[in-house]
């Protein structure tokens, strides 16, 4: 985790058992802005729409930017937090993204969420509440499929077996924050430069955008220097 004052950046780590014992897998980012001034639109076909704020719209709001597990955009949108009693809860503006990876590999019936998203911050953790509508955009109709409720919970634990857990992931991560750190870098800078929607292909020659980046990430994982120009030509191919 990074805290800035005016922005915070977490990234969330499983660590699962394997046939040779506990694994660490990344998971997916966030990175919150006091004050943004741009937020992403997902406009479907793999597509996002950066779109730039005024001072007035972005006053005491914070962005929530989710990334995948990539570093890719997944979705990025602007909340106000409010502070009562011994909770504070951030409640988003309407956003559109993508499909969950749990929903893409098995159904193609929708293009796109529309969602509202709620963190509410409690003494134990936190609770991460969604409210989702399935939306259908095809040939020039829109319709909604139906509306889903998601809801997470994030609790603080400190057993021995956890500590365990964490004591692995972090040296894991620590192994390849930096490599990551550049891939999330060229990716920020590829979406602040847009002057049109960002797009990417999902394969390239067989190959996924993760499977490429992934080959560096080993190779940062063994202690060998990744030069951002490397990460820079993987996105290269893949951007459209």
């Amino acid at each position: 985790a990074e805290d800035t004052g005016r922005s915070i950046s977490l990234q969330h780590l499983l660590v699962v058992e394997g046939k040779n014992g506990p694994v660490v897998i990344k998971h997916w980012g966030q990175i919150w802005k006091y004050e943004d001034h741009r937020t992403l639109n997902y406009e479907g076909g793999n597509t996002w729409l950066p779109v730039t704020h005024t001072n007035a719209e972005v006053e005491g709001t914070w962005t929530q930017f989710v990334t995948q597990v990539d570093e890719s955009p997944r979705y990025k949108a602007f909340g106000v937090w409010v502070h009562a009693a011994n909770t504070s809860i951030w409640t988003s503006r309407l956003s559109t993204r993508p499909l969950p990876r749990r929903e893409y590999t098995k159904r193609n019936d929708y293009d796109l969420l529309m969602a509202t998203n709620r963190h509410v911050i409690t003494p134990e953790g936190w609770v991460h509440q969604q409210e989702n509508r399935k939306l259908v955009s095809r040939e020039g109709k829109r319709k909604f499929l139906c509306m889903e409720t998601g809801l997470n919970h994030y609790r603080r634990v400190s057993d021995e077996t956890s500590k365990e857990g964490f004591k692995l992931a972090e040296t894991k991560w620590n192994q390849t924050r930096a490599f990551w750190g550049q891939v999330r870098n060229c990716w920020n800078k590829v979406i602040a430069d847009a002057d049109k929607p960002v797009r990417y292909a999902l394969m390239v020659d067989g190959n996924r955008l993760m499977s490429e980046i992934n080959v560096l990430a080993r190779k940062a994982e063994k202690g060998e220097v990744i030069e951002r120009v490397a990460i820079r030509d993987v996105l290269t191919k893949f951007l459209r």
